[in-house]
């Protein structure tokens, strides 16, 4: 998430990673005006830096999703290719260690609710 500041026509004018009273309104990463306005600006590695950046929350979403999908029984696990089994058990544990340092470890399951194994 990124915040803009914007002209008296609405157009982007200036990006920032933290929201103050410049940058008041919140953009996502994969927005068309943002990728249009750091396109026009020859910033590239910010492109590229806005995509990474995306991929963690986003693969906690797919994550999410995935167990939903299995906890409803729209899929099993066993369908999943043996190296994605592999990883979102490997991924389950690490999120099970890291619940006891935090509460908010997942998005939509506790581990007690996680129907991967």
């Amino acid at each position: 998430m990124f915040f803009v500041s914007r002209n008296t026509s609405g157009d982007i004018v200036a990006i920032a990673r933290e929201q103050n009273e410049q940058f008041s309104e919140a953009i996502t990463t994969d927005n068309p005006e943002l990728l249009t306005f750091l396109k026009q600006h020859g910033e590239d590695a910010d492109i590229l830096s806005l995509l990474q950046s995306s991929d963690t929350p986003l693969i906690r979403v797919l994550e999410d999703l995935i167990q939903l999908l299995i906890k409803k029984n729209m899929i099993q696990f066993t369908e999943l290719p043996t190296a994605a089994q592999q990883k979102l058990l490997e991924r389950k544990e690490i999120r099970t260690r890291l619940s006891d340092l935090s509460t908010d470890s997942t998005l939509i399951a506790n581990s007690e609710d996680d129907p991967l194994i």
